[in-house]
């Protein structure tokens, strides 16, 4: 949610766009980077919008300050959406590997009292 969101994510969005083309990618990578480019133009769309009835000029501080405090009481952006679920999946597998590291120190040390290793 900041006001320069649509110009700082044009190289991304170029670039993404390009790997996309790639054969070398896998389809589940492509798939990611084709949910971020999306959720990257949903939430320029949504700032741009926003921007064409400003009527101050970026060297307002304060006016800008502000413009981002509306954006961010309107919700989070797609973008913010996306990085959120992207998060949720990093959380959940590395509890799901702490759980497995358990099984296996568990299991470890059961065949160590039992003289297997």
């Amino acid at each position: 949610n900041h006001i320069a969101f649509p110009e700082l994510f044009l190289p991304l969005g170029v670039k993404v766009k390009s790997l996309l083309k790639s054969e070398l990618l896998v389809k589940k990578f492509k798939l990611k980077l084709s949910q971020l480019l999306d959720a990257g133009h949903k939430s320029t769309e949504r700032i741009l919008v926003k921007r064409q009835s400003v009527t101050f000029s970026p060297r307002n501080i304060e006016d800008v300050s502000g413009f981002m405090k509306d954006l961010s009481e309107e919700g989070r952006s797609p973008m913010g959406k996306f990085l959120e679920g992207i998060q949720k999946q990093i959380r959940s597998r590395e509890e799901n590997n702490s759980v497995s590291t358990v099984w296996l120190q568990d299991d470890a040390q059961n065949k160590r009292s039992r003289g297997v290793f």
